[in-house]
Protein backbone atom coordinates (compact mmCIF):
# COMPACT_ATOMS: atom_id res chain seq x y z
CA UNK A 1 0.00 0.00 0.00
CA UNK A 2 1.38 3.44 -0.91
CA UNK A 3 2.01 6.20 1.64
CA UNK A 4 -0.90 8.25 0.38
CA UNK A 5 -3.20 5.23 0.56
CA UNK A 6 -2.03 4.70 4.14
CA UNK A 7 -3.18 8.22 4.95
CA UNK A 8 -6.53 7.63 3.29
CA UNK A 9 -7.30 4.54 5.36
CA UNK A 10 -5.69 5.40 8.69
CA UNK A 11 -8.64 7.39 10.06
CA UNK A 12 -10.43 4.11 10.68
CA UNK A 13 -8.05 3.27 13.53
CA UNK A 14 -7.34 6.71 14.97
CA UNK A 15 -9.07 8.76 17.65
CA UNK A 16 -11.18 11.68 16.52
CA UNK A 17 -8.96 14.69 16.93
CA UNK A 18 -8.51 18.14 15.47
CA UNK A 19 -5.79 20.03 13.71
CA UNK A 20 -4.79 22.72 16.12
CA UNK A 21 -1.19 23.96 16.33
CA UNK A 22 -0.18 25.53 13.05
CA UNK A 23 1.92 28.66 12.63
CA UNK A 24 1.25 31.03 15.51
CA UNK A 25 -0.23 33.77 13.29
CA UNK A 26 -2.39 31.39 11.27
CA UNK A 27 -0.67 32.38 8.01
CA UNK A 28 1.39 30.52 5.46
CA UNK A 29 5.09 31.24 5.50
CA UNK A 30 7.97 30.66 3.13
CA UNK A 31 9.30 27.12 3.00
CA UNK A 32 12.26 26.55 5.37
CA UNK A 33 15.50 24.99 4.23
CA UNK A 34 14.33 21.52 5.24
CA UNK A 35 12.22 18.84 3.59
CA UNK A 36 9.63 16.26 4.67
CA UNK A 37 10.48 12.66 5.44
CA UNK A 38 8.64 9.75 6.99
CA UNK A 39 8.81 9.78 10.77
CA UNK A 40 11.05 7.15 12.36
CA UNK A 41 10.76 5.54 15.78
CA UNK A 42 13.76 7.54 16.94
CA UNK A 43 11.83 10.77 16.34
CA UNK A 44 8.97 9.89 18.67
CA UNK A 45 10.22 11.11 22.05
CA UNK A 46 11.17 14.48 20.59
CA UNK A 47 7.83 14.64 18.77
CA UNK A 48 5.84 14.17 21.98
CA UNK A 49 7.62 17.11 23.59
CA UNK A 50 7.06 19.36 20.58
CA UNK A 51 3.37 18.52 20.21
CA UNK A 52 2.70 19.04 23.93
CA UNK A 53 4.39 22.45 23.93
CA UNK A 54 2.82 23.56 20.64
CA UNK A 55 -0.70 22.62 21.75
CA UNK A 56 -0.64 23.70 25.38
CA UNK A 57 -2.42 27.04 24.75
CA UNK A 58 -4.83 25.75 22.10
CA UNK A 59 -8.50 26.42 22.99
CA UNK A 60 -9.44 22.74 22.73
CA UNK A 61 -6.52 21.68 24.95
CA UNK A 62 -7.69 24.16 27.58
CA UNK A 63 -11.27 22.94 27.27
CA UNK A 64 -10.20 19.35 27.92
CA UNK A 65 -7.64 19.97 30.66
CA UNK A 66 -8.87 23.05 32.57
CA UNK A 67 -11.71 21.12 34.14
CA UNK A 68 -12.84 20.54 37.75
CA UNK A 69 -11.13 17.55 39.31
CA UNK A 70 -8.27 17.63 36.83
CA UNK A 71 -5.10 16.11 38.31
CA UNK A 72 -2.07 18.22 37.43
CA UNK A 73 1.00 16.45 38.70
CA UNK A 74 4.21 14.92 37.43
CA UNK A 75 2.68 11.44 37.34
CA UNK A 76 -0.16 12.61 35.09
CA UNK A 77 2.27 14.36 32.74
CA UNK A 78 4.32 11.18 32.47
CA UNK A 79 1.22 9.10 31.72
CA UNK A 80 0.03 11.62 29.12
CA UNK A 81 3.41 11.64 27.40
CA UNK A 82 3.65 7.85 27.40
CA UNK A 83 0.16 7.71 25.91
CA UNK A 84 1.32 10.10 23.20
CA UNK A 85 4.32 7.85 22.55
CA UNK A 86 1.99 4.89 22.01
CA UNK A 87 -0.06 6.92 19.52
CA UNK A 88 3.05 8.00 17.65
CA UNK A 89 4.28 4.39 17.49
CA UNK A 90 0.98 3.43 15.87
CA UNK A 91 1.28 6.21 13.29
CA UNK A 92 4.94 5.47 12.53
CA UNK A 93 4.31 1.74 12.17
CA UNK A 94 1.62 2.47 9.58
CA UNK A 95 3.80 4.93 7.69
CA UNK A 96 1.34 7.80 8.08
CA UNK A 97 3.38 10.41 9.94
CA UNK A 98 5.92 12.84 8.51
CA UNK A 99 8.45 15.17 10.08
CA UNK A 100 10.70 17.86 8.73
CA UNK A 101 14.26 16.69 8.11
CA UNK A 102 15.38 18.31 11.37
CA UNK A 103 12.50 16.70 13.31
CA UNK A 104 11.07 19.98 14.58
CA UNK A 105 7.64 19.78 12.94
CA UNK A 106 5.31 16.89 12.34
CA UNK A 107 1.95 16.11 10.80
CA UNK A 108 -0.70 13.50 11.69
CA UNK A 109 -0.58 12.45 15.33
CA UNK A 110 -3.55 11.34 17.45
CA UNK A 111 -3.10 11.80 21.21
CA UNK A 112 -4.31 10.01 24.32
CA UNK A 113 -5.05 11.55 27.70
CA UNK A 114 -5.43 10.51 31.33
CA UNK A 115 -8.84 12.02 32.03
CA UNK A 116 -10.72 13.48 35.01
CA UNK A 117 -14.49 12.92 35.04
CA UNK A 118 -15.13 16.41 33.64
CA UNK A 119 -12.39 16.02 31.04
CA UNK A 120 -13.89 12.69 30.02
CA UNK A 121 -17.28 14.39 29.73
CA UNK A 122 -15.86 17.17 27.57
CA UNK A 123 -13.95 14.78 25.31
CA UNK A 124 -17.05 12.62 24.94
CA UNK A 125 -19.02 15.75 24.04
CA UNK A 126 -16.41 16.74 21.46
CA UNK A 127 -16.15 13.25 19.99
CA UNK A 128 -19.91 12.88 19.67
CA UNK A 129 -20.42 16.27 18.08
CA UNK A 130 -17.52 15.97 15.66
CA UNK A 131 -18.57 12.50 14.51
CA UNK A 132 -22.13 13.74 13.95
CA UNK A 133 -20.87 16.79 12.04
CA UNK A 134 -18.64 14.69 9.79
CA UNK A 135 -21.32 12.05 9.22
CA UNK A 136 -24.06 14.56 8.39
CA UNK A 137 -21.82 16.67 6.17
CA UNK A 138 -19.60 14.15 4.40
CA UNK A 139 -21.29 10.81 4.99
CA UNK A 140 -19.55 7.93 3.26
CA UNK A 141 -17.27 10.27 1.29
CA UNK A 142 -14.69 10.11 4.09
CA UNK A 143 -13.74 6.59 2.95
CA UNK A 144 -12.22 8.12 -0.17
CA UNK A 145 -10.89 11.29 1.45
CA UNK A 146 -7.63 11.98 3.26
CA UNK A 147 -8.04 13.09 6.87
CA UNK A 148 -5.35 15.39 8.29
CA UNK A 149 -5.68 14.67 11.99
CA UNK A 150 -2.98 16.86 13.54
CA UNK A 151 -0.29 19.38 12.71
CA UNK A 152 2.29 20.72 15.16
CA UNK A 153 5.52 22.71 14.97
CA UNK A 154 8.11 23.35 17.68
CA UNK A 155 7.40 26.76 19.22
CA UNK A 156 10.83 28.13 18.32
CA UNK A 157 10.33 27.05 14.69
CA UNK A 158 6.84 28.49 14.23
CA UNK A 159 6.22 31.23 11.64
CA UNK A 160 9.05 29.83 9.51
CA UNK A 161 6.98 27.77 7.08
CA UNK A 162 7.40 24.32 8.60
CA UNK A 163 3.68 23.60 8.95
CA UNK A 164 3.00 25.03 5.50
CA UNK A 165 5.65 22.82 3.91
CA UNK A 166 4.41 19.60 5.55
CA UNK A 167 0.82 20.43 4.68
CA UNK A 168 1.68 21.03 1.04
CA UNK A 169 3.57 17.72 0.95
CA UNK A 170 0.51 15.77 2.12
CA UNK A 171 -1.83 17.77 -0.13
CA UNK A 172 0.34 17.05 -3.16
CA UNK A 173 0.00 13.33 -2.43
CA UNK A 174 -3.76 13.79 -2.20
CA UNK A 175 -3.85 15.58 -5.55
CA UNK A 176 -1.82 12.83 -7.19
CA UNK A 177 -4.43 10.32 -6.02
CA UNK A 178 -7.34 12.59 -6.95
CA UNK A 179 -8.61 12.68 -3.36
CA UNK A 180 -10.25 15.44 -1.39
CA UNK A 181 -8.95 16.24 2.10
CA UNK A 182 -10.69 17.18 5.31
CA UNK A 183 -9.74 18.31 8.79
CA UNK A 184 -11.36 19.53 11.98
CA UNK A 185 -10.03 22.86 13.26
CA UNK A 186 -10.51 24.08 16.83
CA UNK A 187 -8.88 27.50 16.48
CA UNK A 188 -10.52 30.18 14.35
CA UNK A 189 -7.17 31.99 14.22
CA UNK A 190 -5.96 29.26 11.88
CA UNK A 191 -8.78 29.70 9.37
CA UNK A 192 -6.78 31.99 7.06
CA UNK A 193 -3.88 29.51 7.06
CA UNK A 194 -6.15 26.69 5.91
CA UNK A 195 -7.93 28.92 3.41
CA UNK A 196 -4.58 29.63 1.77
CA UNK A 197 -4.02 25.87 1.44
CA UNK A 198 -7.37 25.51 -0.31
CA UNK A 199 -9.56 24.44 2.62
CA UNK A 200 -12.92 26.02 3.36
CA UNK A 201 -15.34 25.51 6.25
CA UNK A 202 -18.46 23.50 5.48
CA UNK A 203 -19.88 22.95 8.99
CA UNK A 204 -19.25 23.99 12.60
CA UNK A 205 -20.44 23.66 16.18
CA UNK A 206 -19.70 25.22 19.58
CA UNK A 207 -18.12 23.71 22.69
CA UNK A 208 -18.59 25.12 26.17
CA UNK A 209 -21.60 27.34 25.52
CA UNK A 210 -23.84 25.20 27.73
CA UNK A 211 -21.21 23.99 30.19
CA UNK A 212 -21.28 25.98 33.47
CA UNK A 213 -17.77 24.76 34.40
CA UNK A 214 -16.26 26.38 31.29
CA UNK A 215 -15.50 30.06 32.05
CA UNK A 216 -14.05 31.11 28.70
CA UNK A 217 -15.81 32.03 25.47
CA UNK A 218 -17.33 29.11 23.54
CA UNK A 219 -14.94 27.29 21.21
CA UNK A 220 -15.84 27.14 17.52
CA UNK A 221 -15.07 23.77 15.94
CA UNK A 222 -15.02 23.80 12.12
CA UNK A 223 -15.07 21.02 9.57
CA UNK A 224 -12.98 22.09 6.59
CA UNK A 225 -12.54 20.38 3.24
CA UNK A 226 -10.16 20.85 0.32
CA UNK A 227 -11.24 19.72 -3.16
CA UNK A 228 -8.70 17.85 -5.21
CA UNK A 229 -6.64 19.86 -7.66
CA UNK A 230 -5.41 18.82 -11.07
CA UNK A 231 -1.79 17.73 -11.19
CA UNK A 232 0.19 19.08 -14.12
CA UNK A 233 3.02 16.72 -15.09
CA UNK A 234 5.96 18.19 -16.93
CA UNK A 235 6.87 16.53 -20.20
CA UNK A 236 10.29 14.94 -20.25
Amino acid sequence: MSISQDITHRHRGLLESSVRAVESTGHLHSTPNVGPRLMRYGDIWHATAISAEALKDDPLTRYFTNSPGQINCMLRRIVVRLGSVVSWISSVSKGNAWVTSDGDAMIACPTNHWKSSEEQKRMTEFGGKVRKMISETLGGKTKEMIWISSLATAVEKQRQGYGSMLSRHVLSLADEQGRECYLVSSNVKNQHFYNQLGFHAVASFELGAENPTWKEVPIIIELMIRPTRSVVHSRG
